[in-house]
């Protein structure tokens, strides 16, 4: 999937979690160089969720 902005990736994360989250409970950080794909690799966290997803990048504050 393919998102624009961080205002995308949280209405993506709102269509699926079972409690709302805002811009400010998402932490997007570097995860490593993952071989497979050939990408650096950023892991998603949701504050109080835990981990919900990686990137292949920061995802922009756009």
């Amino acid at each position: 999937m393919e998102l624009n902005s961080r205002d995308d990736l949280v209405k993506h994360l709102n269509s699926f979690l079972l409690m709302p989250v805002t811009s400010a409970q998402v932490k997007i950080n570097p995860y490593g160089y993952d071989e497979r794909t050939g990408w650096e690799t950023y892991i998603v966290k949701v504050t109080s969720q835990g981990v919900v997803g990686f990137t292949d990048g920061p995802v922009d504050e756009q």
